[in-house]
């Protein structure tokens, strides 16, 4: 059963411990104003994104944001059963900050294009809400935070060059790539350069793999 917003509250936390794998992909800082939800309700200053998977069932997988104090609560249960089994603590991702260049610190042993992807999925992940957040985003975001030195296929890159071209087309064609589009909602928003990604897929564009580049 997919875990939604609300879901993850008081005993619930640890029914969703014990049922499922979980995974803190994500570590972000909200940008001030906005308005999220999470597992735990509302969502306040920071929160995490967790992958998801139920033991029971491996079909059963996706993703959810929590507020920073409950996901503190549910790596606490994680870790206990992981001390019992004698298993490595659970490891968690550094803070993502929209409104101040990204990453606190440096991102190491990471290739300069999956930087790249990492800014667009972070970025992304600031401004929509975790109903939008499916498919091509965390599946990149989990292959990434497993194998950083490995180069995005053909298939993910233009998956996720068509993300971002959707995200574009709601502002109503005022903007003509990602990082305008940040700049017009909140010229305090990081707009990552995006040098490597934007390389790529120049190169594609020219081999006629795709039409029209949204970064």
């Amino acid at each position: 059963m997919a875990i939604h917003d609300n879901d993850c509250y008081g005993d619930r936390k640890k029914e969703v411990v014990e049922n499922y794998y979980l995974n803190p992909l994500a570590y972000l800082k909200l940008i001030p104003g906005q308005k999220k939800n999470g597992c735990c309700g509302d969502l306040k200053d920071k929160f995490f994104i967790f992958s998801y998977t139920a033991i029971a069932n491996k079909e059963d997988r996706g993703v959810f944001f929590v507020g920073y104090d409950c996901a503190a609560q549910m790596i606490d249960l994680v870790n206990e059963k992981k001390k019992a089994f004698k298993k490595p603590l659970m490891e968690l991702p550094p803070l993502f900050d929209p409104m101040h260049n990204g990453f606190s610190s440096e991102m190491a042993f990471m290739s300069n294009i999956n930087k790249d992807i990492l800014d667009v999925i972070l970025m992304l992940a600031s401004v929509w809400d975790v109903q939008n957040f499916k498919g091509t985003l965390p599946y990149l975001l989990s292959m990434i935070s497993r194998e950083p030195l490995r180069h995005p296929t053909l298939n993910e890159l233009t998956s996720l060059n068509s993300i971002i071209g959707k995200d574009v087309k709601i502002t109503s064609g005022k903007a003509k790539n990602f990082r305008v589009r940040l700049e017009q909602e909140n010229e305090k928003l990081y707009c990552p350069p995006l040098l490597s990604l934007r390389a790529v897929l120049d190169f594609l564009q020219a081999d006629k793999k795709i039409d029209t580049i949204y970064v």
